[in-house]
């Protein structure tokens, strides 16, 4: 037999502030983790070919680099 417990959190003020900056790190790196995940498939399907240093600039590549 499954039992299934729910609980109600009151969080006082302190908190409160530390479960919304969890959750806007945990969202910030969400975003992150897609949008790579999104450019990995964009360069696959449609590689970005040059002899650039940084794709996003489009600096030219420079043996010190």
């Amino acid at each position: 037999m499954n039992k299934a417990y729910k609980y109600k959190l009151k969080p006082n003020s302190s908190q409160k502030v530390m479960m919304v900056d969890w959750l806007d790190m945990l969202r910030s790196h969400y975003n992150y983790c897609l949008r790579d995940r999104i450019e990995s498939y964009e360069q696959v399907t449609h590689p970005k070919l040059g002899d650039y240093c940084d794709l996003r600039t489009k600096a030219d590549c420079c043996p010190l680099t």
